[in-house]
């Protein structure tokens, strides 16, 4: 067979380069174009290259590779679950790659990747999990973020906490549990396999600032516990009343209330996603319970009792964000208990200072003025726990010590009194 073939190449009227090659004896094709000319190649491997025809060297088949039209190598291996291609024109290079593709897979992962999968759990968790946990993984992240999750050792995680001195006992104690988290995300993952977590063995700096538990001023009490029957007075009134968290009690309804066997049974808590309402249950199993009806609050809900399926405070729906808002605000300010102060605001590219009030007492503030009452009432740690709602114990007990302490400080006063009294 001559090495020689004869083509003939038609011409384009008016241009000077090749637009198409007639198959001769061989299927030609168009492999790429240049700037003038084209080169073609058939599967003998000919080519066609500025009016000239010649043999090139035809790349050969290497088993367990493809080779595509464009000449590329192609090896594919699914590894961990996951399909990774390999490509090269030299096959050499393709067998490279896979070496060292394997290198860095025995290094393990990056914190990122791991910390991003742990991501996509806390994803599903409520909303005030999310709130709590995704600024710690960003945080971590952009410490962490490049290092291989297998190189970060404890005294990387010592130092990280030290970092966070200044800040308070339950953000670091968060972003503890976030990076717990992301650890056991790695042992437990299918693909990674870790076999430590360092994070287990770290204790938390000293010192750490904790916030006290503020209860709210006397005062407020008072006003609170004589306005049941005021506009939006129910609302903190409940709270004082029952110890519930703002969320279980949004998510009331009057079904929940017994009213034969005086218990309120709480099974839902609200949160707001910006301004919508979204239904969950409570935080915690702990949560989920019965607590019982004090005489003051059976005697103002009985009278107003409204439809099982009904919300005690919406109606056919729960408050949304700002109607919660807005209630707790104006009740405040009603009442002398919202400070006022003054706000700049943009409105159409103008400055507009505007009126705001800011109440002095909170929903969470009534939660601690309720396990202070329980307290002095003399309820044991146990039931309060029970009652509270609180599913560690340690909670519950840190509160009672607290407020033993300052029972204790009290008497210490008042024993000085005496006798400096008696003294004179």
């Amino acid at each position: 067979m001559s090495s020689r073939i004869t083509a003939k190449i038609k011409k384009r009227p008016g241009a000077g380069t090749p637009e198409r090659l007639y198959r001769t004896a061989y299927p030609w094709r168009i492999i790429r174009p240049t700037i003038g000319l084209y080169h073609l190649r058939g599967r003998l491997g000919k080519s066609y290259l500025g009016g000239r025809i010649f043999m090139v060297r035809k790349k050969k088949n290497i088993p367990g590779m493809r080779l595509r039209p464009d000449g590329v190598y192609e090896k594919q291996l699914v590894i961990n679950g996951k399909r990774v291609s390999f490509s090269s024109k030299d096959p050499d290079e393709v067998w490279k790659k896979i070496a060292a593709y394997h290198v860095e897979e025995e290094k393990g992962p990056l914190f990122k990747q791991v910390a991003n999968r742990y991501r996509e759990k806390v994803d599903q968790m409520k909303l005030g999990t999310q709130r709590s946990y995704i600024p710690c993984i960003e945080k971590a992240i952009s410490v962490f973020g490049e290092k291989r999750i297998r190189d970060i050792h404890p005294h990387d995680i010592s130092m990280f906490f030290s970092s966070m001195s200044d800040k308070g006992y339950k953000t670091v104690s968060n972003q503890k549990t976030v990076l717990n988290g992301i650890w056991q995300t790695w042992i437990q993952d299918d693909e990674w396999r870790g076999d430590e977590n360092p994070v287990s063995i770290i204790r938390l700096p000293r010192g750490l600032k904790r916030t006290e538990r503020e209860l709210p001023p006397e005062e407020a009490v008072k006003i609170i516990k004589a306005s049941a029957q005021d506009q939006y007075g129910l609302l903190p009134f409940m709270l004082l009343y029952t110890g519930m968290r703002k969320g279980e009690l949004l998510g009331l309804q009057w079904g929940d209330i017994d009213f034969k066997n005086k218990r309120i049974h709480i099974e839902r808590n609200v949160t707001h996603h910006g301004n919508k309402a979204v239904i969950d249950t409570p935080k915690t199993k702990a949560g989920i319970r019965s607590i019982p009806i004090v005489k003051p609050l059976l005697d103002v809900l009985t009278p107003l009792r409204g439809v099982d399926s009904d919300y005690i405070f919406g109606g056919s729906a729960p408050l949304t964000g700002t109607q919660y808002e807005r209630r707790w605000t104006s009740f405040c300010q009603a009442h002398n208990l919202a400070i006022e102060s003054k706000k700049v605001i943009k409105r159409k590219n103008k400055s507009i200072t505007i009126t705001v009030w800011k109440p002095i007492v909170t929903a969470h503030q009534l939660r601690h003025e309720f396990c202070t009452i329980m307290f002095e009432a003399g309820i044991d740690e146990k039931t309060a726990q029970t009652i509270i709602g609180h599913a560690d114990a340690s909670t519950m007990r840190n509160i009672y010590t607290h407020l033993r302490a300052e029972k204790l400080d009290t008497a210490n006063t008042q024993l000085d009194n005496y006798f400096s009294a008696d003294a004179e």
